[in-house]
């Protein structure tokens, strides 16, 4: 390694290296250990930044060389520039027992007039079909049996996304959602929400969602009908008609972590069909937020922490809109401390591929590493750093400063968009590629 390179290196490295008290037990490495030695520190380092290394490095001549993109291959932008291939989700996914077989049929021995319909007419019947009248229907004979197992919306959906149809009858929902309108969610790409790429199945609503909108906009929290009823002032015989979730943590995350085999099924609503329940019953929002006040937990002077904290989790709840402000999803962010666990976010959400037409496999998508790097130094990032982002600071808070560069973090994109996206709005992005290319220029060989 050159002196010259270690000379341009920012003082926050060597204070990593040398100070660094974690460190300081560390026994210098031999000099035929020094190139991996530095190496690893480097990349051990990489989310260690400071406002002198935006400045020093954005200064630099040969940054606009380093950071054009023009010059970076898909490979080179797939490999050290994004994160999660196909953009997995942190989101649980569901596990599905299997089944020996999923249509049983009976002894009739034809369909009688539904039989003399044209087959294509019969596909697409079918399609207006929901899951369970779908069984229903290929348990009549044979030949239902054939056409049901062929229907052209059921059989994408059994080779893209085989754990969709066993997942919707499992947790109760079969009865709900046409089989062609789960069909046409796998080939919908963007977020029903916010429209930005969506890589989630909102299974009480079959609408596809983004992982932004499932964590941070309450709307498509998941919520016991206690709850529900709670929060929105509902009846029961109101919530019956609701999409009801039958599920458990078992389903979700397996004999482990305390779960138990007999664990039981509970019943799950989205918060968006809660709230628009309650308001077609009152009238308006208003009206159901003083009949919720009127039962809230915290009513009685006695009440306990708990009970003040479910109150202001319903307040909250609530005030949601299934339509964040303006399409941005960064704009959802909860403001409350009451975070949501993984199970009310997860548990009404699956991984759900995106499949165009025209493509006989699943889009690959990705996330941006360089957003983590940026959200990783809000507070280090300036005013100058914003608006290389796209963000006026003059105009936003600090607070939603930093929900947008979170929100960017999760966020998908095809490689197409994830270049426009480095090119036009990541600093962070910007900086891993002048790091990278200045280590290569300067003799250090990377990994």
């Amino acid at each position: 390694m050159s002196n010259v390179f270690l000379g341009q290196l920012p003082p926050f490295f060597f204070h990593q290296i040398f100070f660094t008290p974690r460190q300081s037990n560390i026994i210098a490495p031999q000099p035929q250990y020094m190139q991996t030695y530095y190496t690893k520190i480097l990349s051990d380092s990489m989310l260690v930044w400071d406002a002198s290394t935006f400045i020093q490095w954005m200064a630099d001549p040969e940054w606009r060389y380093f950071t054009d993109l023009r010059s970076w291959s898909d490979e080179e932008v797939i490999e050290h520039l994004t994160r999660d291939p196909m953009a997995n989700s942190r989101h649980l996914q569901c596990s599905i027992p299997p089944e020996d077989r999923y249509f049983t049929t009976k002894s009739s021995t034809s369909l009688g007039l539904l039989g003399l319909l044209p087959t294509e007419l019969l596909d697409y019947l079918l399609g207006l079909l929901d899951i369970r009248s779908l069984r229903s229907f290929g348990a009549t004979c044979e030949y239902a049996l054939s056409l049901t197992t062929n229907q052209s919306e059921y059989q994408l959906l059994q080779k893209l996304a085989p754990t969709i149809c066993p997942l919707i009858y499992l947790t109760g929902l079969d009865y709900l959602h046409p089989i062609a309108s789960v069909s046409r969610e796998l080939r919908f790409c963007y977020c029903r929400s916010c429209g930005e790429r969506g890589t989630l199945l909102c299974l009480p609503t079959c609408q596809r969602i983004c992982e932004n909108c499932a964590q941070y906009n309450q709307a498509y929290w998941g919520l016991l009908l206690s709850e529900a009823k709670t929060a929105f002032a509902l009846e029961e015989h109101e919530v019956d008609p609701l999409p009801v979730l039958l599920t458990n943590r078992r389903m979700w995350r397996g004999i482990e972590n305390g779960v138990t085999h007999t664990e039981p099924n509970l019943e799950y609503v989205t918060t968006k069909s809660a709230l628009s329940a309650a308001i077609q019953k009152r009238g308006s929002r208003q009206a159901m937020i003083e009949a919720a006040e009127a039962i809230s937990p915290d009513r009685s002077a006695e009440a306990s922490a708990l009970a003040i904290s479910k109150a202001l989790l319903y307040r909250y709840l609530r005030a949601s809109n299934p339509r964040p402000a303006n399409g941005d999803p960064s704009q959802v962010v909860a403001r409350l401390s009451n975070v949501p666990s993984t199970e009310r976010i997860g548990i009404v959400t699956t991984l759900f591929p995106c499949v165009p037409e025209g493509y006989r496999m699943a889009m690959p998508t990705y996330r941006c590493s360089g957003c983590w790097v940026v959200c990783n130094a809000p507070f280090q990032i300036l005013n100058e750093h914003y608006r290389y982002m796209g963000i006026e600071p003059t105009s936003t808070s600090p607070e939603d400063r930093y929900r947008i560069v979170k929100g960017r973090t999760l966020i998908v994109r095809t490689l197409e968009e994830l270049r426009y996206h480095i090119s036009h709005q990541c600093l962070g992005g910007k900086l891993l590629m002048f790091r990278r290319r200045k280590m290569q220029s300067d003799g250090v060989v990377l990994p």
